[in-house]
């Protein structure tokens, strides 16, 4: 019964990090992106 209390919980944590890393990944891209365009 643990487990099923605690999995969503688990599985809302992994796709908030998940979301967070993808969106900061992808705005390290566009700003290095925009730098090399300036250029």
């Amino acid at each position: 019964m643990e487990l099923l209390q605690t999995a969503p919980t688990v599985l809302i944590v992994v796709l908030l990090v998940t979301m967070v890393v993808t969106l900061v990944g992808f705005g390290h891209l566009l700003w290095m992106w925009k730098k090399s365009g300036k250029k």
